[in-house]
């Protein structure tokens, strides 16, 4: 008891049992004291006689009064962090009391160049004892701890924090506090942290003799696990672990944990003990860790690893390690985070120690925070291991092709390539492509999975693929980096990025991409090409655009019967097979190798060879069910629900931890315990009966609900039961959120749209018809755009004409009638559809909505010059629009305002005067448009304004003139990848005609030619 009390202050004490059994969670003010200048200091004491002592005395100088600063003020000492403490307290005054006290007393250490950064945050703190000698841990719901580390890095001598104080001022996010207008609150003494205070904590080997020393160890800085857990369910989930924690790391004799947080971890292997090799010690550590806690369900979401000069000793009486190696590994854990896929990155000092005995990944040269150079990181992929799949390499031949071409490629800065592995389902190619990222090594490897979930989502491959090139996490940050969330209009940029730092592109089941991205990649192949950079994708087809194909062919007879016995040799602990059996198994598979190794497996065994059932199957997913059914039911019904996600983390799936490793010794499940390959998932999802499927899809559903994956939460929500009014309602609002979170309505997927429209049309309620007049007319819109045949506009007619009733009498009318009338007019129901149109801009403009108001000038007009021929009315129209808003003209920053609009609106009165032959005032009109559209950044109306400029001086006979005008219009189109194929075929027949008339003939036919491709 006596050990007990001293390892938790007594202002806690009371709250033994509580902790003990569950958790105690309380507001706090959180507060991180950083010692800055410390590192230069250590560097300065660590030579010579006496090094550790100087650093030792040192440190307890410094960061001593501030331990006991905090207790006296009431507070929590939640981590010691070498020259750092954390804190925690109930009562505001009582944290500002500290804050101020204790950098006040900072002035004493200025001379040896020491200053104290301090941040404090308010957040909700859990508490919890996870061992019998009182050990707690510490974690928070999003903000406190890991926000207070955020503030201290902005800090000054003023107090800086993520909350009001008094009439503190507010800088970005943050508020600069006047600690002077504080007054002190009168001191009350708690029992200070003894000696005996963390000796409880370390293991029975680690307690004798602890001195000072210098010190070369292995670092682990881990993140547990997601701040955000539930905090009953993480409450459980650690105190189960933790001693399994405490025991893998003890177990090895010269490590044990040295820090404890929901955040930040830290493990140490080697200090002060004599190994000799802490590094492998360390790595075998973290792979027992990660196997015990993927059984418990706990996460590892940071992992960094380091072996460097450390201090170790006592810092107020805890023992402790501290130095640049530890900050460094705290570094590589923090890029582990960016990267969002639970990686293991070590330094170049753990992988020169571990080169021969694992495999390794090289990244890019990275910025660490507080280092001057950037360093060599590397990702830690598995100790090196004789396995089947390696001893049987098929396609050996062809990857060591590709390997030194890539190799050679880098070396002699040459161009870059784009290959696509092709070959049916379970030839392998996913596995070879796989193993080519792994084998290089020099070079950065950028490595992505199409989903068949996200092949309807728009742009979601592009995305993905430069938000892991650019580590970030979010599409907000992807889009503040393009300026756009429109990728269309981002295309330059995405360009500019490309053609930025040579990358390998390594992209998995590329059949399941969306349509969007590879349309976009074919368009900037050159750019990828010319920026040194490659992609290699496996896929059962060509999917990109000149890309280079190599096959994946089946196995011989020869190649079969080797593989076949291989699998049967080596995974099974079969003899022999018959030869009759061996016959029907190649005749039947066809030399697929997941065919064969799936026969094999489903096969009956014998004492000395393999039995085969006399009736076999003759697809690949029905030996997958035979495997499937003789699992049991609850096993069975956990794999079909793995079929229906995008990834485990969508939807909690509990398999036994010894089911887990027997389904992936089976091959059902992958290393990270996912569906093994896209035809065990197929088999599984097609198992389930429609129903059952649509409650499990329910049940997904609202377990994501409100998930920053808009897309993923539309995806599970449409496939649920709509019969079920609750959740149909669900579907639509999410759907809806989806929807109007894409800025570019070209880019919604059909089916999500259709069925959400669907669904919202039986809605009652007033804003929920508002939510399907929108989603109406954003059908409409989007098969506007895609219409390619006249009878198609009946469809949107009715859209249109739904949408109007809905809209009737509310503020924006106008943007029903102006699809109805678009519609009727398309539909030749002209003079119904002009008055639609008039009256639509007269509800814009008495809302005063200009833009829209010129948009809809511009649609009538359009029909009147482009579809009635009567360019004359048309022109009178827009000269009369513009009238209508000369008002407006006149207001401050008009052209901010209403300048997409008038840019637009000038080009078609440009056009107009171009048809009806004043060609000096079309001139006049498409400079304006060509002014404003280029300011605004407009490019699609600065293209057109260009190529109606041209039109006007060739109709002049000013050839020459006109020949440059559509050469700047062909420019702009592209270089901003415009989709603006019938304009750039104009543009192309325009300047073929004026070639002719120069007498270039040759130049002529070569535009011509052009013009057939594009048609």
């Amino acid at each position: 008891m006596e050990d007990l009390q001293l390892a938790i202050p007594s202002n806690v004490i009371k709250y033994r049992k509580e902790l003990e059994e569950n958790y105690r969670l309380t507001n706090q003010f959180i507060i991180f004291a950083d010692v800055s200048g410390f590192t230069a200091l250590t560097e300065r004491l660590k030579t010579g006689r006496g090094a550790a002592e100087k650093i030792a005395t040192a440190i307890n100088r410094v960061v001593k009064p501030i331990t006991l600063n905090a207790i006296n003020y009431g507070g929590n000492i939640i981590a010691i962090e070498g020259d750092a403490v954390l804190a925690s307290f109930e009562e505001l005054p009582n944290a500002l009391s500290f804050c101020k006290t204790t950098l006040d007393d900072s002035r004493d250490h200025e001379k040896e160049g020491l200053s104290i950064d301090i941040g404090i945050s308010q957040g909700t703190l859990y508490e919890t004892i996870v061992n019998s000698n009182g050990r707690r841990i510490y974690y928070t719901d999003g903000s406190g701890i890991n926000q207070a580390y955020k503030i201290e890095k902005k800090s000054s001598k003023n107090l800086v924090s993520d909350f009001q104080i008094g009439d503190s001022s507010k800088i970005d996010d943050y508020y600069i506090v006047d600690l002077s207008k504080f007054n002190l609150v009168k001191e009350e003494f708690f029992t200070p942290i003894e000696d005996k205070y963390s000796l409880s904590f370390l293991p029975e080997f680690a307690r004798t003799n602890i001195q000072n020393s210098i010190s070369h160890p292995s670092i682990m800085f881990l993140d547990i696990c997601s701040a955000l857990e539930d905090p009953s369910k993480f409450t459980k989930k650690i105190k189960e672990a933790f001693p399994e924690l405490e025991k893998i790391t003890e177990r090895t004799k010269v490590g044990f944990i040295d820090k404890l947080k929901s955040k930040g971890t830290l493990i140490n292997i080697g200090a002060p003990f004599t190994q000799e090799n802490p590094a492998k010690i360390c790595l075998e550590v973290l792979c027992q860790i990660q196997s015990e806690f993927r059984s418990r369900e706990l996460i590892l979401e940071g992992i960094g690893l380091n072996q460097g000069e450390v201090f170790y000793g006592k810092v107020c009486g805890r023992p402790t390690i501290m130095g640049d190696a530890v900050n460094t590994a705290a570094r590589i854990k923090e890029i582990s985070n960016k990267r969002n896929n639970s990686e293991t990155l070590v330094s170049e000092t753990i992988e020169e120690k571990v080169r021969n005995e694992a495999i390794f990944n090289k990244l890019d040269l990275e910025e660490l925070r507080g280092k001057k150079d950037k360093v060599k990181i590397f990702i830690f992929n598995s100790f090196t291991r004789e396995k089947t799949e390696d001893k049987y390499i098929l396609y050996k031949d062809l990857e060591e092709k590709l390997l030194k071409n890539i190799d050679k490629r880098y070396k002699t800065k040459s161009y870059g390539e784009i290959i696509e592995i092709i070959g049916e389902l379970g030839s392998g190619k996913d596995r070879f492509v796989n193993r080519i990222s792994k084998s290089i090594k020099e070079q950065r490897v950028i490595e992505t999975e199409c989903s068949p979930i996200y092949s309807e989502s728009p742009y979601y491959l592009i995305t993905e693929i430069l938000k892991a090139k650019l580590e970030i996490k979010s599409n907000e940050e992807l889009y503040k980096i393009l300026g756009t969330s429109n990728i269309e209009s981002a295309i330059p940029k995405i360009k500019e990025l490309v053609r930025k730092n040579q990358s390998i592109y390594i992209i998995n089941k590329l059949e399941h991409a969306d349509e969007k991205s590879l349309s976009l990649i074919s368009r900037i192949s050159n750019d990828i090409i010319e920026g040194n950079s490659t992609i290699i994708a496996s896929s059962s087809s060509q999917r990109i655009n000149g890309s280079k194909i190599e096959n994946i062919k089946p196995l011989s007879y020869t190649e079969g019967k080797k593989f076949a016995e291989a699998i049967a040799l080596e995974v099974h602990k079969y003899n022999t097979f018959r030869n009759e059996d061996l016959d029907r198994i190649l005749r039947i598979s066809k030399g697929n190798p997941l065919f064969i190794s799936e026969i094999v497996k489903a096969a009956k065994q014998g004492k000395t060879s393999l039995e085969l059932d006399e009736e076999l199957p003759e697809t690949i997913e029905e030996i997958m069910m035979i495997r499937v059914d003789k699992l049991n039911q609850d096993t069975k019904k956990k794999l079909q629900t793995l079929s229906l996600l995008s990834s485990p983390k969508d939807f909690d799936v509990r398999i036994e931890t010894i089911e887990t490793k027997k389904l992936q010794t089976e091959g059902f499940l992958d290393e990270n315990n996912q569906l093994s390959n896209p035809l065990l998932r197929k088999a599984l999802y097609n198992s389930m009966p429609p129903d059952e499927r649509k409650e499990k899809f329910t049940e997904i559903a609202l377990s994501i609900e409100g998930s920053q994956d808009k897309y993923l939460e539309a995806y599970y929500f449409m496939n649920a039961n709509l019969d079920n009014e609750n959740i149909r309602n669900k579907f639509v609002n999410c759907g809806y959120n989806y929807i109007y979170s894409l800025l570019d309505p070209a880019t919604i997927p059909n089916e999500i749209l259709e069925k959400v429209t669907l669904a919202a049309s039986e809605h009652n309620n007033k804003e929920d018809r508002k939510k399907y007049g929108r989603l109406l007319l954003t059908n409409t819109v989007i098969k506007h755009a895609k219409v390619r045949e006249e009878k198609e506009y009946e469809e949107i007619l009715k859209i249109s004409d739904k949408a109007s009733k809905i809209y009737k009498g509310e503020y924006d009318e106008y943007k029903a009638l102006m699809c109805l009338g678009r519609a009727l007019c398309f539909t030749n129901k002209y003079e119904e559809g002009l008055k639609k149109l008039d009256e639509a801009a007269q509800n814009a403009i008495n809302q005063k909505e200009i833009n829209y108001y010129l948009w809809i000038s511009q649609v009538h007009a359009n029909i009147l010059y482009g579809r009635l021929n009567f360019p004359e009315k048309g022109l009178n129209l827009l000269l009369k629009t513009i009238e209508n808003i000369k008002g407006e003209l006149k207001e401050d920053n008009w052209e901010r305002k209403i300048g997409g609009g008038i840019s637009g609106t000038f080009e078609a009165i440009a056009d107009c005067y171009c048809r009806v032959g004043e060609y000096e005032s079309a001139l006049e009109y498409a400079d304006k448009a060509i002014y404003y559209s280029e300011n605004l950044f407009i490019w699609n109306i600065l293209a057109c304004s260009f190529k109606t400029k041209g039109n006007a001086l060739r109709k002049k006979g000013e050839l020459k003139e006109a020949r440059y005008e559509f050469s700047k219009a062909l420019k702009v189109i592209s270089y901003y990848d415009l989709e603006m194929k019938n304009e750039e075929i104009e543009i192309l027949e325009a300047i073929s005609k004026l070639e002719e008339k120069r007498g270039n003939r040759e130049i002529s036919l070569n535009y011509k030619k052009q013009i057939e491709i594009l048609k």
